[in-house]
Formats: structure tokens, C-alpha cells, sequence
């Protein structure tokens, strides 16, 4: 009798060993949902993002019969159009948004810096939504032209969204201010972002009001200043930053 519950025992433990290392420990989980793997982070906004990186050509595809031969492809600070361009040009605009929406999925791979993108993900992908986004309405823009205010205001909304989550960016070489201090130093990439994060959020909220308010001359000379603002400001506070960093360490 004692030698069979000590075989019982045995194959008890070897059950439970089993389980431990299988990694199936813990209790079955209940309900309909159970057994199936979970949902991957970020694929439904994935698909988002390449279903609207498409859009531009399907867009071209149903309005291509009903399209004249000639479009408007560029306009004056004064919105009137100063060059035209043919259908075939219309086509590869549209494809453009999908080959821009690739090549941000590929950088990160090629980057150095690659492990960093996985502390920054979601914004990362946001970002690329924004992107694929403003460009349909920017293609949108061209068959459509009383979608150009929209357009404009569209371009600061992108710069509101890559303002809001330009803090969270960590150090790498193609996303962010790629100023050579910042690139250097990770403390002042950190210090620089952090800085330029708000800054890009209201300018680009700026310039999205101002599309609307401004006459279209005066909008596109005042989204200049603020754009040239967003790109400058931040390249000067990361070098302020790298000379009181140098400074210091020459004190000690």
C-alpha cells in the first residue's frame, strides 16, 4: 500500500513539473474567449495606416475616366494655380503614399538605434497615420481644389501630432530633431524633444487656425515663419545645450 501512493505521488509531481515547464501553470482560462492567442499591439491600427496609404489610389482609379487631361499640381502664395500637370502625374502622387508609407515601416529596421522604436511604438505608428493621412487629403487637394484650405490646415494638424508625441521619441536617426548634439548625446536628445514637443504642437495648432482665418497669401507667409521657427528653434537649443554640457566639463 505504501510503495502505490508513493507512485501516486510520483506521477503527481510529474504532472505538475510538466505543466511548470510548459508553461501551462496556470488555471484554463474560461469563457468564449479561451484557448485563442492574443490580439498583436498595433495591427488594427496598422491596417489603418495602409488602408489609408491606398486610398490615394483608389481614389485615382474611380475618378480617372471623369478626370481632365490637365490638373492643377501647384499654386501661387495667392492660391492660384501656376502649373498644371497631366494624369500620368496625378497616378504617381497617388503612389507616392503608399511607397513614403513603406519606406517609414523599413527605417526603423536599418537603424542602429532599431531597439529604441519598440519604447516609442504607438507614437511611432500615430505618426505614420498622420502621415498617410495628410497625404490623401493632399491628393485629395488636387482634383478638389476647394480642398486646399482643408490641405493647409491638415499640414499643421501633422505637426500638432508629431509635437504631441515628440517627447516620447527615443534616440535614433530618423525620427525626432537630428541636430549633431542630440545625436550624440542621448541627455540632450531627451532635453531637446522635450523642448521641441510643445513648441511643434502649438505652432502646428497655429498654423491649422490661421488656414481658415487668414487670406491665403498672408496664411502661407505666416505658416512659413512659424515652420522655419519649429525647424530652427530646437537645432539652437540643442547646441545651447551641448555648450553648457562642454562648458561643465571643462569646470570639473
Amino acid at each position: 500500500m505504501e510503495q502505490s501512493n508513493n507512485k501516486t505521488k510520483i506521477r503527481a509531481h510529474a504532472r505538475v513539473d510538466a505543466r511548470g515547464e510548459s508553461g501551462a501553470g496556470q488555471p484554463a482560462p474560461q469563457g468564449p474567449g479561451a484557448g485563442k492567442r492574443p490580439a498583436m499591439p498595433g495591427r488594427g491600427l496598422e491596417a489603418v495606416i495602409w488602408l489609408l496609404a491606398f486610398a490615394p489610389l483608389v481614389l485615382c482609379a474611380v475618378l480617372w475616366r471623369s478626370l481632365p487631361q490637365q490638373l492643377p499640381m501647384q499654386f501661387s502664395l495667392d492660391g492660384e494655380v501656376n502649373r498644371l500637370g497631366s494624369k500620368p502625374e496625378f497616378l504617381l502622387l497617388c503612389a507616392a503614399g503608399p511607397a513614403l508609407t513603406a519606406l517609414l515601416a523599413f527605417l526603423p529596421r536599418i537603424d542602429p538605434h532599431r531597439e529604441n522604436y519598440r519604447k516609442f511604438a504607438r507614437g511611432y505608428r500615430v505618426l505614420r497615420l498622420a502621415f498617410a493621412l495628410f497625404y490623401l487629403l493632399a491628393a485629395c487637394s488636387v482634383p478638389v481644389a476647394a480642398l486646399f484650405t482643408v490641405s493647409a490646415a491638415a499640414l499643421g494638424l501633422l505637426f500638432c501630432v508629431i509635437g504631441n508625441f515628440m517627447p516620447k521619441f527615443r534616440h535614433n536617426y530618423f525620427c525626432g530633431i537630428k541636430s549633431p548634439w542630440a545625436l550624440a548625446d542621448e541627455e540632450n536628445w531627451r532635453r531637446t524633444h522635450r523642448f521641441a514637443g510643445p513648441l511643434w504642437f502649438w505652432g502646428g495648432l497655429g498654423v491649422a487656425v490661421l488656414s481658415f482665418v487668414l487670406p491665403q497669401a498672408a496664411m502661407f507667409a505666416a505658416s512659413f515663419a512659424v515652420f522655419l521657427a519649429l525647424a530652427v528653434v530646437p537645432f539652437v537649443y540643442s547646441y545651447i545645450l551641448y555648450k553648457k554640457a562642454h562648458a561643465n566639463t571643462r569646470g570639473s
